[in-house]
């Protein structure tokens, strides 16, 4: 049968797929386009060329299509062609096979039914001819229908190739997506990772068709940031800098402004992708920044939001703080313009929202109304985009600046579940095999993959994970053993939603930490919130096993928010309540039992001119709520932080500044005698001697000697140390030395000297070092604890004169913990309040980082917290969840034994481990099982579909990536492993190879994207 037709044009990729739907039948799909790798496997010797995408015939030439044939399946072949094509099919010995063609508004399609005597793993063939003139052919797509009566995705007539006397059975599919990744291409089954649903960033019916048929549910996705054209026919749109600078990456993409305009047409792309087949939209990343504020498009908004004329950002606090609100409400109208329009015109389309957490936006100036945001009843969930480029964001504790991923992405993600707490929105976990830095090693990748895919699986309440975004940065750059511990997890992901979870090891719970929207609002200048002090009240608590909550503050106004809280951490100096209706709800908290840690109490916000607290005649929120709480107190003077005094240092030493590859690493002797004061202090700085190159002081090794006695000696990093480091301004440790690039530098200070005394300084030090001594001029100031039961090593707190302390008079009956050494004013106590509590700490929280002593008067301060609200203060050397099988555990200060036996998921080979050790500091993702009984499967890498398990024979079918080496770890016990075979769902033979280890076998063969099928015979 010929059949013709004039065609129109579309680009689609090669691709093989098929559908997860649960019927009687199996739907697969070849997609094929002229040029490419699929086209060329398939195309029969002495083809016509392939010219500019297209595959031409002309006159008698042509080409032949070999296609899989599977006995009985019904073929439907649609192509795009310009001119007339002939085409007609032929079975493998020659003969040909009935076709019938027909024509529609999308193109033409030639249908045909394969022979059921057609042999296993034989080919069809459909030739193509162009009988008047040319004809070229731009793409061609293949359904089969086979039938499928077990209904476990397998086509009937390849299951006959099994041989088996009982059917795989198909394995549990959920009734709602609960795994996603986002792509920015077309269906390509090299890049389809085995998930429910894809977030596809595009509207294209073209594209979205391509994943549907692939068996995915598509939601499209898309971002805010618009490209050069655009930037340069509407630079007033541009985010724009103080210097008047746009905000764009990489001089191609540009950051916008929310205008009105813009949101309708984001709003058009959106609808436009639903309409075009889409069940679904994620907008994601509606990012405005601390640094912009400058560009006439926002200068408009500001004039019809306040109805003054624009005052730059960074010209007051109130400016600052009247941007930030604005720029929160501009993206609140955003994302609500576009998710009410798509509810409008597709009420059934699911909406989704993606953005980073609370903490990572405020630390990178990002300002987001994250809780405005969530509670919007257009958003109906929400993608938490928690990876290794947030986690890995630098932060301090205990007096060391450094990467925590785990601790910082178990942060992150327990402050988004915290913000969507009781609103039935489900929360999606984003985790990302390799980040966005092209720069890092492979072993830097793998590492930070496992910290933030444990941290995310210890949140019982969430079983929805986006497993990864960008396939093709992933799968076309990791090496084979990574690509098989990514498909491993992924496929034990596509489970989880099976298993309720519960955390099964980890420390008290009930202790709680506080965020706001309001603290990307106070990250810009004139005056930007130290973080440090974020974090330093979150970070040492999840490093020791606290399954710290994180709650919203503007959520805390909502009956029964607060339940689950006993102990609640707030400090108001990155952050300020939003209205005196929270304080009452905090009040009611306290006085019904809940203990409130207050930390610090002064910062330049406090003063802002239009705040509802200065309104209300208090000097700061503090006031208002301890008001409220009914704890009968004043403020008392407060000493304001004070700049450290840099007193004129003197050069002693410089390194080279061309040095990068420490070269010069050695010890260096320096001698301080002369700069020792007169009441036994010297100190000493480090800094870069070329800061404009990035590449400073690297310092493993510090020891000090009195008249060659030592008299402190210790690694950079450690304890010790920070006992001496009085100055930090923004250097790292890089696992083994302390350095300071740029603009960065730190100082030690050495007190108590004998007078007289010949000191000096030996330093392991390399790379571009500049090093310079002062005499320091009085005394560190410090706490004196009044409880004679205090540890030893807190009973003194050296102080930091940068960090101010806010002082309040306790009231009559409260107990004082710490007073100030000078002037004796009362620092730390506790009051009690109705049946609960108030622990007030007049410091800010940023210096509960600065020294390990500071972090353990820190966690002691909760355990005192926690105490008075009769709780354990019970901190775990490690986090342990179990979900069914699943085991992710994560080692804080010992190592962990879980006891047992379990196959490895973040081993590519999925590794037995008996009695395994999980060492300090590493994380493991394992999956019980218990020896014996009789072979089966145990795991395999990838998605699993179904399976079938008897005394003689084990059958599964399991999905990953075309060409990524599959794994399958099947338990023989006593018995021995005959064979094993393979087929794709083509019924064409894939080969299998066998390694025997022990009483388990593994499999290893080449995986597709629309299944394998694997049976061994014991």
């Amino acid at each position: 049968m010929i059949s013709r037709h004039a065609g129109w044009l579309g680009v689609m990729i090669a691709a093989l797929s098929v559908s997860g739907a649960r019927a009687a039948e199996v739907r697969k799909v070849l997609r094929i386009i002229p040029g490419s790798a699929n086209e060329a496997a398939l195309l029969a010797p002495g083809a016509a060329p392939a010219e500019q995408g297209s595959r031409v015939a002309r006159g008698t030439g042509g080409w032949t299509y070999r296609l899989p044939a599977v006995a009985g399946a019904a073929y439907r072949l649609r192509y795009r062609a310009e001119g007339a094509l002939d085409m007609q099919v032929f079975r493998p010995d020659g003969k040909p096979i009935a076709s019938r063609h027909e024509t529609g508004p999308e193109g033409a399609a030639l249908s045909f039914t394969v022979p059921a005597n057609i042999p296993a793993g034989a080919t069809v063939s459909v030739r193509f001819q162009a009988p008047e003139g040319e004809a070229r052919l731009q793409d061609a797509t293949l359904t089969m229908t086979a039938r499928d009566k077990n209904q476990n995705g397998i086509p009937d007539a390849v299951e006959a190739r099994l041989g088996l006397a009982s059917a795989p059975k198909p394995t549990p599919r959920p009734t709602r997506p609960m795994t996603a990744f986002q792509t920015g291409g077309p269906y390509d089954p090299t890049l389809a990772p085995p998930t429910d649903a894809v977030l596809v960033f595009s509207s294209s019916r073209d594209a979205i068709a391509g994943w549907m048929e692939a068996g995915y549910t598509v939601y499209t996705m898309g971002g805010f940031r618009d490209g050069p054209e655009y930037a340069k026919a509407h630079p007033d749109e541009v985010q724009t800098v103080r210097s008047g600078q746009p905000m764009v990456i990489e001089n191609v993409s540009y950051y916008m402004v929310p205008t009105a305009e813009r949101n309708r047409r984001s709003a058009a792309y959106y609808i436009e992708g639903v309409q075009n087949g889409a069940s679904g939209v994620c907008p994601e990343e509606p990012e405005m920044f601390a640094r912009s504020g400058y560009s006439d498009a926002f200068k408009k908004e500001w004039q019809a939001a306040y109805g003054t004329p624009w005052t730059p950002p960074d010209a007051d606090i109130g400016s600052r703080y009247r941007a930030e609100q604005l720029k929160a409400r501009l993206t609140v109208r955003q994302i609500d313009t576009i998710l009410s329009s798509v509810a409008k015109a597709a009420p059934e389309a699911r909406r989704i929202l993606a953005v980073h957490s609370p903490v990572t936006y405020a630390d990178w100036g990002i300002v987001m109304p994250h809780s405005e945001l969530f509670r919007l009843p257009s958003v109906q969930e929400v993608i938490g985009q928690v990876w290794t480029g947030t986690a890995r964001t630098p932060n301090r504790v205990a007096g060391v600046r450094a990467e925590r991923t785990f601790e910082l992405g178990y942060f992150e993600y327990a402050s988004l579940v915290g913000l969507l707490k009781g609103l039935n929105k489900p929360l999606w976990m984003l985790m990302d095999p390799l980040e966005d830095n092209p720069n890092r090693s492979m072993e830097d990748y793998r590492r930070n993959y496992a910290e933030t895919l444990t941290a995310s699986l210890l949140f019982p309440s969430t079983s929805r994970f986006e497993v990864m975004p960008w396939p093709d940065r992933i799968y076309r750059r990791a090496p084979e053993d990574y690509v098989g511990v990514i498909n491993n997890v992924v496929g034990a992901l596509s489970e989880a939603w099976r298993f309720p979870a519960s955390l099964t090891r980890a420390g008290a719970a009930g202790i709680a930490a506080v965020t706001s929207d309001t603290l990307s609002y106070q990250r810009g200048d004139p005056s930007p919130s130290d973080f440090d002090g974020v974090h330093a009240l979150a970070l040492p608590l999840i490093g020791h096993g606290i399954p710290l909550e994180t709650l919203n503050l503007e959520r805390c106004v909502e009956p029964g928010y607060l339940k689950s809280a006993r102990v609640l951490l707030l400090s108001y100096d990155a952050m300020k309540p939003t209205s005196p209706e929270v304080h009452a709800a905090l009040a009611l908290w306290v006085r019904g039992g809940g203990v409130l840690a207050l930390f610090g109490g002064t910062d330049a916000y406090d003063a802002l001119p239009e705040s509802w607290w200065r309104k209300a005649g208090h000097r700061s929120p503090i006031d208002d709520l301890l008001a409220q709480i009914g704890v009968s107190t004043r403020p008392i003077a407060s000493a304001a932080p004070v700049p450290p005094a840099r007193p004129q240092a003197q050069e002693i030493l410089r390194g080279d500044g061309t040095e990068r590859n420490l070269n010069n690493r050695r010890p260096y002797t320096l001698d301080l005698s002369r700069f020792v004061s007169p009441s036994g202090s010297v100190a000493v700085r480090f800094e870069d001697v070329t800061p404009e190159d990035g590449w400073g002081p690297w310092v493993r090794s510090v020891e000090l000697r009195l008249n060659d006695q030592i008299g402190a000696s210790f690694l950079t990093g450690s304890s010790v140390e920070t006992r001496f480091l009085v100055e930090d301004h923004g250097s790292l440790m890089s696992g083994e030395a302390r350095y300071a690039d740029g603009g960065a530098y730190w100082e030690y200070r050495f007190d108590n000297i004998p007078a007289g005394s010949r000191v000096t300084l030996t330093v392991e030090m390399g790379n571009g070092f500049l090093v310079r001594a002062y005499t320091p001029a009085g005394t560190i100031p410090a706490l004196t604890a009044l409880d004679p039961d205090t540890n030893p090593t807190l009973k003194t707190v050296r102080m930091r004169q940068e960090y101010g302390i806010t002082a309040y008079a306790p009231p009559p009956d409260a107990r004082i913990l710490y007073r100030h050494t000078t002037d004796q004013r009362p620092v730390i106590w506790l009051a009690r309040a109705g049946k609960g509590a108030v622990l007030f700490t007049g410091i800010a929280p940023g210096f509960f980082g600065v020294s390990a002593q500071a972090d353990r008067l820190y966690r002691d301060l909760v355990r005192r917290a926690c105490a008075a609200a009769d709780i354990p203060y019970e901190p775990s050397t490690a986090f342990t969840s179990q979900r069914g099988p699943y085991l992710a555990i994560k080692a804080l200060t010992a190592h962990e034994e879980p006891g047992g036996v379990y196959i490895d998921l973040l081993s590519p080979d999925l590794a037995v481990r008996r009695e395994p050790t999980v060492e300090v500091g590493e994380s493991a993702f394992l999956k019980a099982f218990t020896p014996g009984g009789g072979p089966r499967l145990l795991a395999a890498s990838g998605r699993v579909e179904a399976q079938s398990e008897t005394g003689t024979t084990t059958a599964f079918t399991v999905r990953a990536p075309d060409g990524t080496r599959g794994a399958a770890r099947l338990w023989s016990g006593t018995r021995r492993l005959k064979g094993a075979r393979a087929w794709d769902m083509w019924g064409r033979s894939v080969p299998v190879t066998i390694v025997s280890q022990d009483d388990t076998a593994l499999l290893r063969y080449q995986n597709r994207a629309d299944g394998i099928v694997l049976k061994a015979e014991w």
